[in-house]
């Protein structure tokens, strides 16, 4: 069997000093590794798996009496009384669900009766040459022709005067 060669230790060349370009490659990979750890921990945090430092809610107490009876005596056992802290907490909000309150939808208001309901003014068209209460006021006649109310000459009170 043939045996392998190993070169002499004068032969065996010497491994070369890292260059500038071997240093920064390596930086740059420890750089990432960096932020890749903190980011996977902020995540790990932000989501809630940092641990849970909030206490449990109180849990009431079974109080026993001292007069126990012993084992094999057949003596009747007072109840026991149970304690709880005040106020009780009867349904605490569950954290960490994305759930919504649903509230039903308001009720619309009734409808008013129909005696109670106030009736629309007739539309008031106003009639060209009739006198008018403010000058300077604008209306429309029945056609629907603008008028305007202005102080005549002929008359002493303002009337509707035709525009076109």
């Amino acid at each position: 069997m043939p045996r392998l060669a190993i070169p002499a230790k004068e032969e065996r060349r010497r491994r070369e000093p890292p260059t500038e370009r071997d240093r920064f490659l390596f930086s740059l990979k420890v750089a990432t590794f960096v932020v890749a750890t903190a980011s996977v921990g902020v995540i790990l945090l932000l989501d809630g798996g940092g641990g849970d430092d909030r206490a449990d809610p109180a849990v009431p107490t079974i109080t026993v009496p001292s007069d126990t009876p012993v084992a094999g005596r057949l003596e009747p056992r007072p109840d026991p009384t149970t304690t709880s802290p005040s106020p009780t907490i009867v349904a605490p909000p569950v954290e960490r669900t994305e759930t919504t309150e649903i509230v039903p939808a308001p009720k619309p208001p009734a409808p008013k009766p129909p005696g109670q309901t106030r009736p629309r003014p007739p539309a008031r068209f106003v009639v060209a040459g009739t006198p008018c209460k403010k000058p300077g006021s604008y209306a429309l006649t029945a056609k629907y022709e603008p008028v305007v109310c202005e102080r005549d000459a002929r008359a002493d009170r303002p009337t509707w005067q035709l525009l076109f």
